[in-house]
């Protein structure tokens, strides 16, 4: 490995001088695209209705980096450093479809004083949220879960330690496979005991050379969440409350 360094055909007589080097470059771009629906209602007197739906796409280079301290300080990067492009896909961060209900209702003041004592006052409020293509993950995640990469079985580098095979005798940790199949879906119903990749879809690369399959190529199980609270509030005086 240290042998196939560029630094090393330079000049072979220090071939074992320096090892991975890490260039922090600052020419990618992205573009980001979107569009916002919102609906607000008042269903009546004490409950309200609130409504969201977001279409977007973001398209851009490879952005994160990973520091792991001393030693292998830079695990990911872009693929082939002389062909930026090979990188540009959708973003880590890139959420397709985004859709977000809320709803508030409250008991109203009763008149009559024993059900204004028992009844006045109580309220239920839900959220109701679900996206496709993954949830919004952290932006400094370097290779994230949309990304099918070589796994670290058969020979990570051994001048660097660094994780993952070295198919393309590059020493670029996070090598991608090629893409052998053009639907890498197996059961994309999400439901239990389903799986969603198909493995046989991804083959290894031939020595010496880079896989084909692009980054963050995956798309994600629709994921949703919903979260109900009921809570009673205390009016001692008009703006008084507990």
């Amino acid at each position: 490995t240290q042998d196939r360094r560029e630094l090393g055909f330079l000049n072979p007589a220090f071939v074992n001088e320096i090892g991975r080097m890490s260039v922090v470059v600052n020419g990618g771009t992205q573009n980001y695209n979107g569009m916002l629906i919102s609906l607000q209602h008042r269903v009546g007197r004490g409950m309200n209705l609130n409504g969201n739906y977001t279409l977007s796409h973001c398209i851009g280079d490879y952005q994160a980096r990973s520091s792991n301290g001393f030693g292998t300080s830079v695990d990911h990067t872009y693929q082939d450093r002389n062909d930026r492009r090979r990188d540009r896909g959708n973003c880590e961060i890139d959420q397709r479809h985004s859709f977000n209900l809320t709803t508030v209702a409250e008991t109203p003041a009763f008149a009559n004083r024993t059900l204004r004592v028992v009844g006045t006052g109580w309220r239920v409020s839900g959220i109701y949220r679900a996206s496709t293509s993954g949830t919004i993950i952290a932006s400094s995640q370097a290779s994230g879960i949309r990304t099918v990469t070589l796994g670290a079985a058969g020979g990570a580098s051994a001048a660097s330690g660094g994780g993952g095979v070295d198919r393309c005798l590059c020493d670029i940790s996070s090598q991608r496979p090629n893409q052998v199949l053009p639907n890498v879906y197996l059961d994309r119903s999400g439901r239990p005991r389903t799986q969603w990749l198909n493995p046989a879809a991804f083959g290894q690369t031939a020595l010496g050379t880079l896989g084909n399959l692009g980054r963050a190529t995956l798309s994600l199980p629709l994921a949703w969440q919903f979260d109900v609270s009921l809570s009673r509030v205390f009016r001692f005086r008009e703006t008084q409350t507990v």
